[in-house]
């Protein structure tokens, strides 16, 4: 027989399941052992757990399935990395996560999956957008206080009515010439 194939015992007769049988024999006696063919489904997956590996008689109709999506193990499932099935290889080529064969031979199956990393890339722009706020709250408030600064110079500049240099509003002389800045007024 091939790998993967059995045969069963199932009954003598049709009707009397036990085996090994023990008899008293006294007449003539015809017993016919009847046999099941089985085939083995081997469903194969290196990243998760996987259904439907079994042995199934023959023209039963076998599931197996996997899931979508699994969390990488360590700091990588932390972060968000995930493996992604993409389809099964071997016997049967498929992309639905879960399928079903009529077992007439023996099936093998091998789970095929990627890295994923979509969760990785919302975590990384959720930081980024913290990121700026945080620097747009940083500037805004630079500005601001730049802003709050610059309002405390005063606004009307005044001049030296001799020789035209910036002075003080305040000032009684000029900073340049040395003129008194009082008006006869």
């Amino acid at each position: 027989m091939a790998e993967g194939w059995r045969t069963v015992f199932r009954s003598w007769n049709g009707t009397d399941h036990e085996n090994p049988k023990t008899l008293l024999i006294s007449t003539d006696l015809l017993l016919t052992a009847a046999y099941q063919d089985e085939f083995r489904l081997d469903v194969v997956s290196d990243v998760a757990q996987v259904s439907g590996a079994s042995w199934y008689q023959a023209g039963e109709v076998a599931n197996f399935s996997v899931p979508l999506l699994v969390p990488q193990q360590g700091l990588g499932g932390k972060i968000g990395i995930r493996w992604r099935f993409t389809g099964w290889s071997g016997d049967i080529e498929s992309t639905a996560s879960s399928e079903s064969v009529v077992m007439d031979r023996p099936y093998r199956v091998i789970a095929n999956w990627v890295v994923d990393y979509e969760q990785l890339y919302y975590l990384a722009i959720g930081i980024a957008a913290l990121a700026a706020g945080a620097v747009a709250a940083f500037v805004g408030r630079r500005m601001t206080k730049k802003a709050s600064e610059e309002t405390t110079v005063p606004l009307v500049r005044t001049y030296c009515m001799f020789c035209g240099a910036s002075i003080d509003p305040d000032a009684r002389f000029c900073s340049k010439c040395g003129k008194a800045q009082v008006s006869s007024g």
